[in-house]
C-alpha cells in the first residue's frame, strides 16, 4: 500500500509540474510591465485584424471583420478598407468591397506591387468554407475582383504572403477542429499546423510541425520566409529555395504568442502578439473585457536578429493586438476583436 501511495504521489507531482510548465509556456505567469506610447488617433473599425502598408504610395489596406467572439458561433462578415496615410486623410478609411457580389469574411492579407497597380490576396472564411480571394487595386476607390482560389489544403488558413504575381504561401493555424487533437494543439502546444505553397498550379506542404502557425511574411532582402507560432512563442525562419520549398534556418524565441508579421520600408520586422495566451483566450470568448498587447521590432545585425520591445499595454489602449507597423513617426496597431485601429506616436528607435 505504501508503494502505491508513493507512486500516486510521484505521478501527481509530475503532473502538477507539467501543468505548471504548460501554464508558464503560455505566458500565464508573466508580469505585464507596460511600455506606453502617446495616442495620436483612434479610428473606429470592426476588427482590423490585418493590414499592410504601401510605403511607395502612402496608404494601408486593412482587413476588417465584425467578430463577436473567437472561435465564432455564427458566420461573420467584413470588408477591405483603403486608408490614405497622408496627414489630411487619416480619419477616413474607404470601404473597397461594399459592393462585392459574394459573401466576404476577410482574415490575413497580402499586398503586392505590380507595375502600376497592386495585387491584394485575402484569406476568406465566408460560407463556412475557406478560399483565397485575389483583387487588383487600381486607385484608392477602384478594386477589381480577379479570381477565387480554393483547395483541400486550406484546412484552417490564417495569413498569406504573395511571393510573386502568381505564387504565394499561406499558414494553416491548426489541423484538428475538435477532440483530443485540438486539445493537444491548443493547450499542450504540439505542432500540427503547416505552411502551404501555391506555385501557380498546385498546392503543397513546405513547412510543418509548427504550434499554431499564424502570421507569415517574406524578408525579401535576405530571401527568408518568417512564420509566427502563437502557441510556441517563437518565429520559424526559413530559407526560400528556387523551387519554392523551404529549409528551416532557425527558430527565434519571442516574449509573446506571435500573431502577424509586418515589414517596414527599411526591412525591419514588426511583430504583434499576446503576452498571455490564457488571458487572450478568455478575451476571445468575451469573458473578460481586455487582454494585453505587445509589439516587438526585429532587425538584422549581420546574420543575427536583434529584438527591441516597442509597446506593451495591459489592454486599455488596444486589446489583443494582431498587427503593428510604422509609418513615418506613427505606429499603427490593429486587433481582431478590439474594434479600432490606433495610431501611436513612434519614439526614436
Amino acid at each position: 500500500m505504501k508503494k502505491i501511495l508513493i507512486s500516486i504521489l510521484v505521478v501527481l507531482v509530475l503532473a502538477t509540474a507539467y501543468l505548471l510548465f504548460l501554464l508558464r509556456d503560455a505566458g500565464a505567469f508573466r508580469t505585464i510591465n507596460e511600455r506606453p506610447l502617446e495616442i495620436i488617433l483612434q479610428i473606429d473599425l470592426f476588427g482590423p485584424e490585418d493590414f499592410e502598408i504601401s510605403y511607395a504610395d502612402s496608404f494601408a489596406i486593412i482587413s476588417s471583420t465584425e467578430r463577436k467572439k473567437y472561435p465564432p458561433e455564427e458566420e461573420e462578415f467584413g470588408n477591405l478598407y483603403f486608408l490614405d496615410l497622408k496627414q489630411e486623410q487619416k480619419k477616413n478609411p474607404v470601404n473597397l468591397t461594399k459592393h462585392l457580389p459574394f459573401k466576404f469574411s476577410p482574415h490575413g492579407l497580402s499586398l503586392f506591387k505590380l507595375d502600376s497597380t497592386y495585387l491584394i490576396s485575402v484569406i476568406n472564411h465566408a460560407n463556412n468554407t475557406h478560399s483565397v480571394e485575389s483583387f487588383e487595386l487600381f486607385k484608392r476607390d477602384s478594386l477589381v475582383h480577379r479570381k477565387t482560389l480554393t483547395d483541400s489544403s486550406m484546412v484552417a488558413p490564417n495569413d498569406i504572403v504573395q511571393s510573386s504575381p502568381t505564387t504565394f504561401y499561406f499558414t494553416n493555424d491548426k489541423f484538428h477542429s475538435g477532440g483530443i487533437g485540438q486539445f493537444l494543439e491548443s493547450f499542450v502546444g504540439i505542432g500540427y499546423s503547416n505552411v502551404i505553397y501555391f506555385d501557380g498550379k498546385d498546392y503543397r506542404i513546405v513547412g510543418d510541425g509548427i504550434a499554431f502557425a499564424n502570421g507569415i511574411n517574406i524578408h525579401r532582402d535576405n530571401n527568408l520566409l518568417l512564420v509566427g507560432s502563437s502557441r510556441g512563442f517563437n518565429i520559424h525562419v526559413f530559407s526560400i529555395q528556387e523551387s519554392g520549398d523551404l529549409v528551416e534556418k532557425e527558430i527565434v524565441q519571442m516574449p509573446m504568442g506571435v500573431d502577424n508579421i509586418a515589414m517596414d520600408s527599411h526591412s525591419n520586422i514588426w511583430i504583434s502578439g499576446h503576452p498571455n495566451l490564457l488571458v487572450y483566450q478568455e478575451y476571445c470568448q468575451r469573458k473578460i473585457p481586455i487582454s494585453p498587447s505587445e509589439v516587438v521590432k526585429l532587425s538584422f545585425k549581420g546574420e543575427k536578429m536583434e529584438q527591441q520591445s516597442i509597446f506593451v499595454d495591459n489592454g486599455d489602449v488596444i486589446s489583443g493586438s494582431t498587427t503593428a507597423c510604422p509609418f513615418g513617426d506613427l505606429l499603427l496597431i490593429g486587433s481582431a476583436l478590439d474594434n479600432k485601429l490606433v495610431l501611436l506616436k513612434k519614439q526614436n528607435m
